[in-house]
């Protein structure tokens, strides 16, 4: 059942999706109406999971489920990994493997994983550089550490 995503509660897990580009808004309707109608039939050992998303700046595709109604099994994650493998596929565009990105002036900027090292001695990204965190796994962690600085990610290694 989708329930609106600002009524998630903070416990609620998350999916963090991304586009290797901003999406267009056929793109966007697209997958809208797919995961509405997607997460409106998810379930979990046959319990009917809450749940909801966001399209967020166009690129991020976030996606919730309320473990206190209903724990949400491996297939049911499973599920939802080939949905958007699949929508993927569908708009020709890649929503599955890891990219970082981070924010230049306001604007997402998006650059394979394996580029990273580049782009800090390059000074494309530095300790200060917004980075959107993707390995967010909570509506809290969401709303307090989806954007931080570099210095404060995973991409800190790079610096030293």
């Amino acid at each position: 059942m989708i329930i609106p995503f600002e009524q998630m509660p903070l416990t609620a897990r998350v999916w963090v999706y991304q586009a290797e580009r901003e999406l267009v808004e056929n793109e966007i309707v697209f997958l809208s109406n797919s995961l509405q109608n997607f997460i409106n039939q998810w379930s979990s050992h046959g319990a009917e999971l809450k749940g909801s998303f966001q399209i967020v700046h166009n690129q991020f595709i976030i996606i919730a489920s309320d473990e206190n109604s209903a724990s949400i099994s491996g297939c049911s994650i499973d599920k939802s990994v080939h949905l958007l493998t699949t929508l993927g596929e569908n708009l020709k565009i890649n929503l599955i493997d890891r990219q970082v990105s981070f924010s230049v002036d306001g604007k997402v900027k998006t650059s394979p994983t394996k580029m990273l090292k580049e782009l800090v001695l390059n000074g494309n990204i530095n300790q200060e550089t917004e980075i959107f965190n993707t390995t967010i796994d909570t509506i809290e962690a969401y709303q307090t550490k989806w954007k931080i600085p570099a210095k404060s990610s995973w991409i800190s290694r790079y610096f030293v």
